[in-house]
């Protein structure tokens, strides 16, 4: 999160009960009353994220958009929303089969993302989580690329720019690159999401 508030945007952290979204789903309603702010965005992370999902299928007209990490939404969200969904290769908390049966439910542009080399926990900072894949990047890494994803898709909702660049915003040297890949829906449908080394002609999802 400061990575994206040193870029300009202003980032609001809301404490949860028990630290736990699901006891503070409306939350952002406090939130969207005090500040007086064009577009909104709501996300989180797993569960966090979740909820962050159902919120926005709640209350989209109050939104622009919905950032999901390591999460997927369970209702249908409204078309207008621009969306994405960012994952690490590495993950083996989320459920690979929730998580693409709740593609369907993803806004018409919806983008996808995978961090090569991601997890689960290092997408937060609160240490490894049992049960979770190896990472064969550092959480700061993971942690930039996300952030990048992020502010790229805040400037551009078309998403033409977000693979690498030779340069990258936060400080990293000339000649480092990103590893992710990213597709985006080409028709709404309920898709069966591959990734772009595995994804055949009649996916739902072609690779930006």
């Amino acid at each position: 999160m400061r990575l994206i508030a040193r870029e300009g945007m202003d980032v609001l952290l809301v404490r949860m009960p028990f630290r736990l979204a699901i006891f503070g789903v409306n939350k952002a309603n406090n939130l969207i009353s005090r500040y007086d702010y064009n577009a909104w965005y709501i996300g989180g992370h797993s569960l966090g994220g979740a909820m962050a999902a159902n919120y926005a299928a709640e209350h989209g007209e109050q939104l622009k958009g919905l950032i999901l990490l390591a999460a997927y939404p369970t209702k249908p969200l409204d078309d207008w929303l621009t969306a994405i969904s960012i994952c690490g290769s590495a993950d083996v908390i989320i459920n690979r089969e929730k998580m693409s049966d709740g593609d369907v439910y993803l806004p018409e542009k919806a983008v996808k993302c995978v961090i090569d080399g991601g997890n689960h926990a290092q997408f937060g900072n609160y240490g490894e989580q049992a049960g979770d894949g190896e990472p064969s990047i550092t959480s700061e890494e993971q942690q930039r690329q996300t952030a990048e994803m992020i502010i790229k898709k805040q400037m551009n909702d078309h998403f033409h720019r977000l693979l690498p660049s030779p340069r990258h915003l936060f400080g990293t040297s000339a000649g480092a690159r990103s590893s992710f890949s990213c597709s985006q829906r080409r028709s709404r449908q309920a898709p069966e999401y591959r990734s772009n080394t595995s994804r055949s002609d009649s996916s739902p999802w072609s690779p930006v």
